[in-house]
């Protein structure tokens, strides 16, 4: 339950470098393709994400910050999963997320399930793809403004059979280059 975090950094991180690597010419669409190599994430960019969801900015995740960030997505009503995502990163249990505890959280590993379950949360319309369209609401949702065409173009960039849309393998793929996957 608690990977919902870590998968909501891995599809902003990874969305937003694909689209400035994109932009400035530095990466090829194919090269996020080619292999699942692992790329931790550096400390600044996790810490960029843990204030994402520290919405009081008191140094702490708890349990309203979470209910408050979910709240847009389709499944917005997430109150016992929240509970289980707090309990499950809480390592020095304390009842909170703090900056060590969501540190030691990301170097956990993975399972192809829990990226699956990820995805659905991207694919709006259940179609099996992540669409320009999904993506660019989803990211609204968090409050992020991204135009169609960078949407597209992020899309793209993690669009491995070039189809325009991002399925479920190239998500896999995506998401493996900074998440550990567990045996």
């Amino acid at each position: 339950m608690y990977n919902t975090l870590e998968f909501r950094y891995k599809v902003e991180k990874r969305f937003s470098s694909k689209l400035a690597s994109w932009l400035s010419g530095k990466e090829r669409r194919t090269s996020s393709c080619l292999s699942r190599t692992y790329e931790p994430p550096k400390k600044d960019e996790l810490k960029q994400v843990f204030d994402k969801f520290d919405i009081n900015e008191d140094g702490k995740i708890c349990r309203n910050d979470l209910k408050q960030h979910f709240a847009s997505f389709k499944n917005g009503n997430m109150g016992d999963h929240v509970t289980k995502m707090v309990e499950a990163a809480d390592f020095d249990e304390d009842g909170v997320i703090n900056f060590i505890d969501f540190k030691e959280l990301h170097k956990k590993g993975i399972s192809e399930q829990e990226i699956r379950s990820a995805f659905r949360m991207y694919d709006l319309d259940a179609d099996g793809k992540i669409s320009a369209k999904d993506l660019q609401e989803v990211l609204h949702r968090l409050g992020e403004k991204y135009s169609n065409l960078e949407c597209v173009i992020m899309i793209a960039n993690a669009d491995c059979d070039g189809d325009g849309k991002v399925d479920v393998e190239d998500f896999m793929i995506m998401m493996t280059k900074t998440l550990k996957m567990l045996p």
